[in-house]
């Protein structure tokens, strides 16, 4: 990681605008028999207006690598001259115990965390996934859709510490199409609906009663959209009823003004559902001042920017 560290600084310190340019990119990595990313993966992490790789950005591609290809991280590792100061490059991953273990003991040293977003069509999951890693509404339609992944990453603060999450945009069509194993499993799940269209809220109400209702994963609705005339749902409960009744949060709205704004709030709570999952009842019961009270016990001793499974 020192490796990448220092020669991604060099280069970014070089005309100090703090990113890589294509040709930048291109020199970083003129030690390597090819690019390790495309544009899917640069569309995936933070940029500038340019589309130019920020150094948040550069360090975030790499725990999603790690995520989907470990094998593809150790090998620039070497490229990259990772074995000049350490025995090899699997130094740089550290193997984490299961999550099930981190909620039974209400503790996790793991600095990477994977959220699932699940919705039905036209409610806006692209925008919300792309907005975390700072794009609007009109750099979102801009994109070649040929040229984006189901992924976006970037550093959250939980806490005062820094922590990656991970979204993942899951397309199901129906509520009856099948989530698979993976698309059940992650640290929190955002289930989101359009709060103008009245039959957009019934999709996540069964999705969560199917998958998730006993499940120990945190849930939270988020309401897209919110901009618009709310509309009453054509299900047998509104938003806020369905959630008290199943010790939810309460949904979140999600702003037109949040669009592009990785520090929304929606973003920070999904993260900090992700690393506190034991206290789900807090969430239900909006205890606002439990977070004053919250500490993390053990800091994380991984090398920044890698993927701790």
């Amino acid at each position: 990681m020192l490796a990448i560290q220092s020669t991604a600084q060099s280069r970014l310190l070089g005309d100090k605008d703090g990113c890589l340019s294509p040709a930048e990119l291109q020199n970083l990595f003129s030690v390597c028999a090819t690019q390790p990313w495309n544009q899917d993966a640069l569309n995936s992490a933070e940029t500038n207006e340019q589309g130019w790789l920020t150094y948040n950005g550069y360090l975030s591609n790499w725990v999603l690598t790690t995520f989907l290809d470990v094998p593809r991280t150790l090998e620039y590792l070497a490229y990259l001259g990772f074995n000049a100061r350490h025995a090899n490059q699997l130094s740089a991953i550290s193997i984490m115990r299961d999550r099930r273990i981190d909620i039974q003991e209400k503790h996790t040293t793991r600095t990477v965390f994977q959220c699932h977003v699940i919705g039905p069509k036209d409610v806006g999951k692209t925008a919300f996934v792309q907005s975390f890693v700072g794009r609007n509404l009109k750099q979102v339609a801009a994109l070649n859709r040929r040229q984006l992944t189901p992924y976006t990453i970037n550093s959250v603060q939980v806490q005062d510490q820094q922590k990656y999450l991970l979204l993942h945009e899951v397309d199901v069509f129906s509520p009856d199409d099948p989530l698979t194993l993976y698309e059940k499993s992650a640290d929190v799940i955002c289930l989101i609906y359009d709060v103008s269209n009245p039959t957009s809220f019934e999709y996540c109400a069964q999705i969560f009663k199917k998958y998730f209702n006993r499940m120990k994963v945190p849930c939270l609705m988020v309401a897209t959209k919110a901009d618009r005339r709310e509309v009453l749902q054509q299900y047998e409960l509104q938003p806020a009823e369905f959630c008290q009744k199943h010790r939810l949060p309460q949904p979140i709205r999600f702003l037109n003004s949040d669009l592009g704004r990785p520090t929304a709030e929606v973003y920070t709570k999904l993260a900090t559902m992700a690393v506190y999952p034991h206290l789900k009842q807090v969430y239900f019961l909006h205890d606002s001042s439990i977070w004053t009270k919250v500490t993390l016990g053990a800091a994380a001793a991984a090398l920044i920017g890698f993927l701790i499974f």
